[in-house]
């Protein structure tokens, strides 16, 4: 089962340095019913993990279903935690790997899910360690915009992603509530640019992503007392933790 839930995961992990397509074979593609895959994993070794993560991307150039990949090097991890030390995991990596849909990353992921694992597959797999238990599928909630992952930030912006597990929360609305009060305090704050927010099929995962206009502006937002001691953070973090809060720029 381990297996399955890694080969679940797999395909984010892996397209995150370039497309799979050159940009001028790309076509137009509608992105309505577009899904997002985020992996979050613990990077021991960057170097063995790149060169891993090339070959990968090299045999998956023609796999069809994929609009586009971006990866993110963690400067500053919130969630999770390791058990081991007590303090957040370091050398985190996230990506964001953007399906046309659903049926489509359900066909990759079956592809690769039968038989015998390929080599530079498996290889792969033993360079990072995922730090979720499954795969985070989400799509578009509310009134997020269609996106292009690897085009929708600017060079030196900032990239939060704050990922929660809302099916054991009694009532959503009371979260939901806590949540805007704070994203509401953070848009007042110099270098907020925008916030989208995500949602999985079933409802059980919540994605909120923020964009900061670059990583000082987001540094003197969160040491700002006035934002993260405010009575708005305070209400959303003691009932709701992330299950995964880091910080990225993109990457390589």
């Amino acid at each position: 089962m381990h297996k399955f839930k890694i080969l679940f995961s797999v395909f984010a992990m892996s397209l995150a340095l370039f497309s799979c397509k050159k940009d001028d074979e790309t076509p137009a593609v509608d992105k309505a019913d577009d899904i997002l895959e985020i992996p979050v994993r613990q990077v021991p070794d960057e170097t063995t993990w790149y060169n891993a993560l090339t070959t990968l991307n090299q045999n998956l150039a023609n796999e069809e279903g994929i609009i586009a990949t971006r990866e993110f090097k963690s400067i500053f991890s919130v969630a999770p935690y390791d058990t081991n030390t007590g303090q957040p995991y370091d050398k985190v990596f996230f990506g964001l790997s953007q399906y046309e849909s659903q049926t489509d990353y359900d066909a990759i992921v079956a592809k690769y899910s039968t038989g015998t694992p390929p080599s530079w597959l498996t290889n792969y797999f033993t360079t990072n360690i995922p730090l979720t238990p499954s795969s985070i599928l989400v799509k578009k909630y509310r009134n997020t915009p269609n996106i292009d992952v690897k085009n929708f930030l600017s060079a030196g912006q900032v990239l939060e992603i704050a990922i929660r597990d809302v099916s054991g929360y009694s009532d959503f609305n009371d979260f939901d509530t806590k949540r805007a009060a704070f994203v509401n305090l953070l848009k007042q704050q110099d270098g907020f640019v925008k916030e989208l927010e995500y949602r999985s099929a079933d409802g059980k995962h919540y994605v909120g992503m923020t964009i900061y206009e670059n990583a000082q502006k987001f540094q003197a937002i969160g040491t700002n007392p006035a934002v993260m001691q405010s009575a708005e953070a305070g209400a959303l973090f003691s009932a709701y933790p992330p299950m995964v809060n880091q910080f990225g720029l993109a990457y390589p």
